[in-house]
């Protein structure tokens, strides 16, 4: 079993962050050679668009151009009534002008005088062209895309002799662009190969750093925890390692040490005060025995001594003054699932006012009550008197603690807290809670403050947390109850249910108006009977308090 431990806490802290890293670095290398691929690719179709207009646009001034140059000389030819150069003019730029599809000159009315082409009687429609100007048009011809240029011949008096058409095909516009496409789908090809080369790179060299990562921080922790395995098993003789050279880690190990020694003390104290108790027992029984005492006597006196070492037990919890339903001014219930427990409460008076917290940390039993007698070393050293009035503040600091103890080891530790600071001359109370919420009753009916709805020093919550204080007006009928969430859990019942939120707000409803000391004997008779043969879930604690002292 231990053997099975250890190789957990070996290997798996590290596959756990090896595994999602080396993903997340190999996904966001190829998410990003594939975006600069797309946008590679974006930029070269959007250059490619870019050289087809201007390539088209070419063609139109090369159009443009021939149409005028032609109807220059057409007009000087018209101008000598030498119409057999206008024939050899057409037939000779057929032979020379590229890409030409047709050259055609009309009379005004649209006949073909003179063509490139065979055109029998055919009429062009001439009516939507100036003739001072150069009109271009596309037209399909035989199924192939043609571009005409149109302009009038002048006639030298101010009117129009006929009409120059010129049309040509788009071959090496294709020509041309399909070569650009050739060129840029290489130069897609390309810049591709090179950017998934990249890509590949930077996942390999992230892949290597995230090792190194893994190999140095995970080694520590893997100590840690064979050390935390074997402190079940094992605390007398147990050696928990330490590393001074490394910050957070080194203050979790300085940290575990010294709370190992306290509670390797702790046990010697109580092993020397139970061999003390039993030596007693045994000199009273023999005592008892030898004088012929009646077993009343006797069972009185063993069990007064097992009660007495009981309540030393239950003492070294560390709390400040509690409240007395004698006094009526409140009342305590801390009862631990097994004799030691995760719950711990915190009752502090000073001069500006009263603070008070309940704290209820993961587990039960050893583990829950090492894990609370290190919440209240830290929740001592955080809780200053410039922080009463702070509560939120006071959580926050307890959280950043926390999570540098405990976020880094192989466990998820965390809590639920409550802290609230009463000002009795003042008639204010300031609440914040972590997954814990304070009841109030009074005059004026019970209500809810509610905390926030998470915990505090889970390695998924940030170390920066911010918690609301909720600052209330109260009064001399004002009673508050903070209680961990064993109560809530408890199962009992004819369907061994949870006791729930709200019957136990139904149960403040009822005992609101009794006295303290009636109200803890209500709230333990009513639990008591719920859970009836049922064992306890978890430990279950009960802070009530009166905020401001009857006069």
């Amino acid at each position: 079993m231990t053997g099975t431990r250890q190789a957990h806490g070996r290997y798996g802290i590290r596959a756990r962050f090896l595994v999602p890293m080396v993903l997340l670095m190999t996904g966001l290398s190829f998410s990003l050679s594939w975006l600069a691929q797309r946008q590679e690719e974006r930029i070269l179709s959007a250059e490619l668009t870019r050289k087809e207009e201007l390539l088209q646009e070419k063609m139109r001034e090369k159009a443009r151009e021939l149409t005028v140059n032609l109807v220059l000389v057409m007009e000087r030819a018209a101008a000598q009534i030498d119409f057999t150069y206008i024939q050899s003019v057409v037939e000779q730029a057929a032979r020379e002008i590229a890409d030409l599809s047709h050259l055609e000159v009309v009379n005004p009315a649209g006949k073909v005088i003179f063509s490139s082409r065979k055109m029998a009687d055919a009429e062009i429609d001439t009516r939507d062209c100036e003739p001072g100007k150069v009109t271009i048009r596309e037209r399909m011809i035989d199924g192939q895309r043609v571009l005409e240029s149109i302009r009038g011949i002048d006639s030298g008096k101010g009117t129009v002799w006929g009409w120059v058409i010129l049309g040509l095909t788009d071959a090496s516009l294709r020509r041309e662009m399909e070569a650009s496409r050739l060129e840029t789908h290489s130069n897609v090809h390309r810049g591709r190969m090179l950017i998934w080369l990249v890509g590949a790179g930077f996942a390999m060299l992230g892949i290597v750093l995230v090792i190194w990562l893994v190999k140095r921080i995970t080694a520590p922790l893997v100590e840690l925890t064979s050390a935390i395995g074997a402190f079940r098993e094992d605390v007398a003789g147990l050696t928990i390692p330490v590393f001074p050279d490394r910050d957070e880690i080194g203050t979790l190990s300085q940290a575990f040490a010294l709370m190992v020694e306290r509670i390797r003390a702790h046990f010697t104290a109580m092993s020397d005060l139970n061999a003390s108790l039993e030596r007693i027992v045994e000199e009273r029984t023999r005592s008892l025995q030898e004088r012929g005492d009646d077993l009343e006597q006797a069972h009185h006196l063993i069990m007064e001594s097992l009660s007495y070492a009981q309540h030393i037990q239950r003492s070294i919890l560390p709390v400040a003054e509690a409240p007395s339903p004698e006094k009526g001014d409140g009342f305590v219930m801390w009862h631990p699932r097994d004799i030691v427990g995760g719950d711990f409460y915190w009752i502090e008076r000073a001069e500006q006012g009263t603070f008070l917290a309940l704290v209820d940390c993961t587990g039960h039993g050893v583990p829950g009550a090492l894990a609370s007698m290190t919440t209240y070393c830290i929740l001592r050293r955080v809780l200053t008197p410039e922080r009463y009035h702070d509560p939120g503040l006071v959580l926050a600091e307890l959280n950043r603690e926390v999570k540098a103890l405990f976020a880094q080891g192989d466990r998820d530790e965390g809590m639920d807290a409550a802290c609230c600071f009463i000002s009795a001359d003042q008639r204010r109370l300031i609440f914040a809670g972590a997954h814990a919420d304070l009841y109030l009753t009074g005059s004026n009916g019970n209500r809810m403050l509610q905390g926030e709805r998470f915990s505090i020093g889970y390695r998924r919550l940030p170390s920066e947390l911010r918690f609301t204080n909720h600052d209330v007006i109260i009064d001399a009928t004002t009673v508050c109850y903070l209680f961990s969430d064993g109560l809530y859990h408890q199962l009992g019942g004819k369907d061994q249910l949870p006791f729930g939120r709200r019957r136990l707000e139904s149960l403040l409803d009822q005992c609101m108006h009794l006295p303290i000391r009636e109200q803890r004997d209500l709230l333990e008779t009513t639990l008591g009977e719920y859970r009836g043969t049922m064992g306890q879930n978890d430990d279950i604690t009960c802070l009530a308090l009166r905020l401001i002292p009857r006069q």
